[in-house]
């Protein structure tokens, strides 16, 4: 073991750390590239925060570097708060979505998910698609890398839900669809249903399937045979339960008024998932019950993937003659 990790570090590429690297927008980018390919996530951070200046950065690096940095892109500049969205500082390089995108990728790759949720947080004011970007990135924590115990789309749901400084009409649809993504994998037909009823305002709030009902007095049977404790829920707030842990699902209300309506896509990943899940009544259900505009794209797409999918078959069964 020590001597594979002796040869995995002398294959590790290093970057030459030095103060003159990095003398503007372009040298930065180029700098946050090359440490993202050699896997270089602290001398990535540490450079994107002395290049740009933004104390709220500097405290988060490594404890170990974090005062000498904070103290280096202190000087000459005023305090800036981490509430606030970063401002061009005197001395320092405003950063630009691609390198705060950067910057996310190196520490998610390097599971520093603390990271990326600070530095999500913190520049999302200013850069609301690298928040959105952060969102899809904590789909993927596996979880055992969190400390509540839960990962992929339920962190990324909760992360959405209850840390987003943005205001409801800046929230973009495509950082729920991240979350519907991630129940369209685990086949969490209930998450699914979740995220699509904590969205804007859409035809499935308010509504329940007589499937949804069954379901859930069969988990309660199974749950009260098992001797576990069963709460009822109050049926003004049905539509809001599911399998997703409380923090995921009783938060939407508290931190975004109105959050953004399910568009095409949204509604196109919860059927699929209903339909993966078992779920085909459900679905068609679903369907019935979207606005015009969107069960007639659906529709279509449906017909046209089947027309793909029989066009192949027929193209394989002449191909055995």
């Amino acid at each position: 073991m020590e001597r594979e990790d002796a040869q995995r570090r002398a294959s590790r590429l290093s970057i030459h750390s030095s103060g003159h690297l990095v003398r503007n927008s372009a040298d930065l980018t180029t700098y946050l590239t090359t440490a993202q390919r050699t896997g270089d996530w602290e001398g990535g951070l540490r450079a994107f925060a002395e290049a740009t200046a933004l104390p709220a950065v500097a405290a988060m690096l490594p404890a170990s570097e974090a005062t000498a940095t904070s103290a280096a892109s202190t000087a000459g500049t005023s305090t800036t708060s981490t509430s606030l969205p970063p401002a061009p500082s005197r001395s320092g390089i405003n950063p630009n979505e691609v390198q705060i995108t950067a910057v996310l990728d190196m520490c998610a790759n390097a599971e520093k998910w603390d990271l990326v949720e600070k530095i999500g947080v913190f520049f999302a004011p200013a850069y609301p698609d690298t928040f959105s970007r952060a969102v899809e990135l904590l789909a993927r924590r596996m979880p055992s890398d969190s400390s509540a115990g839960e990962g992929g789309w339920r962190s990324a749901f909760a992360y959405l839900t209850t840390r987003c400084p943005l205001p409801a009409a800046e929230i973009t649809v495509e950082a729920f669809n991240v979350c519907l993504r991630g129940c369209e994998a685990a086949l969490d037909w209930r998450g699914a249903m979740e995220v699509v009823r904590a969205m804007g305002p859409n035809p499935l709030q308010g509504w329940r399937a007589a499937d949804e009902e069954e379901d859930e007095a069969g988990c309660a049977e199974a749950a009260a045979s098992l001797g576990c404790p069963v709460t009822a829920s109050d049926p003004t707030e049905a539509d809001t339960v599911s399998s997703s842990p409380p923090t995921a699902s009783a938060s939407p209300a508290r931190s975004m008024s109105t959050p953004p309506s399910p568009n095409v896509v949204s509604y196109a990943t919860l059927i699929a998932t209903l339909e993966q899940a078992g779920k085909e009544s459900l679905a068609s259900a679903v369907l019935n019950r979207l606005p015009a505009v969107e069960k007639e794209e659906i529709t279509a797409s449906y017909a046209a993937l089947i027309m793909v999918w029989s066009n192949q078959i027929l193209h394989k069964q002449r191909r055995r003659f």
